[in-house]
């Protein structure tokens, strides 16, 4: 398969677009820029095109879930982490947030108080570390694109809060830190669930967390995502921001958690749309899959309609989502088991 779905034109500039195929397609996919997919539409309406292309495959490439912990006697942490999707992650996406959290172990690490660092595959990774240690952090700071140089890629720093029904004084004292910081441009936004930190927003985990991160990365998910875009100085800040709200965390470790008993908690594992797609018919799975395919914002509403139900929020004003979900819990299948520990 040849595409150029999603390849863009960035300024002066071909980005070529990155392509994901489920790990069990029998695909192989070429990412075209605009002006390849030009080139070779335009050859094909003047007659058959052939094409010899080599294809090398590295079966053993692997990414793995790594845990560092500064006190492995602690029964209490704040949770650091950041993802690692790819073998070549872009250098904001999310090369940037692993960087800094390496950095910050490396300058700070006797300086800290417990603290556990978990990079792992997004979603899938994660959903399957807590699966296999239950671990319950006081709080959690995840780390993704923090990089991007503003003024190159036009990214916009923001610090996303855990859900109202998680709330917790440490992501004040977090924002706190970035409204005295006014050069880092941070904005401080509701929960929205992109990434990991939503995970730990379930019932069955019940732990706030929050999101370091950027949106508006006009070089996010291409081949242009370089080394060159980054920003060293607003990382450097960034750094030493985190630094000081983690020595200054130490007092909130012993502020009551949110319980949730055994019951409550059953089957109420984080949302994952694999177990979704199984539980939907034919008609709604497809539904779903055009419209992930258009806006990835699908994946934050049905996360978000998913987290409510199991909280018994009021109605998000997200109709579609909500019924989607309202249909995925009737249906009697939740994300745990073999789906919540990542394996299909």
């Amino acid at each position: 398969m040849a595409s150029a779905a999603f390849s863009k034109r960035i300024c002066q500039k071909e980005a070529r677009g990155r392509i994901e195929l489920s790990s069990y397609s029998d695909l192989f996919a070429l990412s075209l820029t605009p002006s390849e997919h030009h080139y070779l539409a335009a050859a094909l309406e003047a007659g058959p095109v052939a094409a010899e292309v080599a294809i090398a495959i590295d079966q053993l490439g692997c990414v793995p879930v790594l845990e560092i912990r500064t006190d492995p006697a602690a029964c209490k942490e704040i949770l650091l982490c950041a993802h690692i999707c790819h073998l070549r992650p872009g250098a904001n996406d999310n090369a940037s947030g692993v960087a800094l959290l390496c950095e910050l172990l490396r300058t700070a690490a006797e300086s800290l108080p417990a603290v556990r660092l978990v990079f792992a595959p997004e979603f899938t990774g994660m959903s399957a570390y807590l699966a296999a240690t239950a671990v319950k952090p006081v709080f959690v700071v995840n780390v993704d694109m923090v990089g991007g140089d503003p003024a190159i890629t036009g990214a916009q720093l923001e610090l996303e809060c855990s859900p109202p029904y998680l709330h917790h004084p440490l992501q004040d004292r977090l924002a706190e830190l970035f409204s005295s910081s006014p050069e880092l441009g941070c904005r401080v936004t509701a929960f929205k669930g992109y990434s990991d930190h939503a995970l730990f927003a379930s019932k069955a985990v019940a732990v706030p967390a929050v999101l370091i991160g950027q949106t508006g990365d006009v070089y996010n998910h291409t081949d242009l995502d370089r080394v060159e875009n980054l920003c060293p100085d607003q990382m450097a800040s960034l750094c030493k921001l985190l630094t000081r709200f983690l020595v200054e965390a130490a007092p909130y470790y012993d502020v009551p958690g949110f319980p949730v008993t055994s019951a409550q908690s059953k089957d109420a594992w984080p949302f994952n749309i694999y177990a979704l797609f199984d539980a939907c018919d034919e008609a709604m799975a497809q539904d779903i899959r055009t419209r992930l395919t258009d806006n990835k914002e699908t994946y934050a509403r049905l996360q978000r309609a998913y987290l409510a139900a199991q909280w018994h929020q009021e109605s998000l004003g997200d109709s579609w989502a909500e019924n989607v979900i309202a249909n995925f819990r009737q249906a009697g299948r939740h994300s745990h088991g073999r789906h919540h520990a990542g394996q299909r």
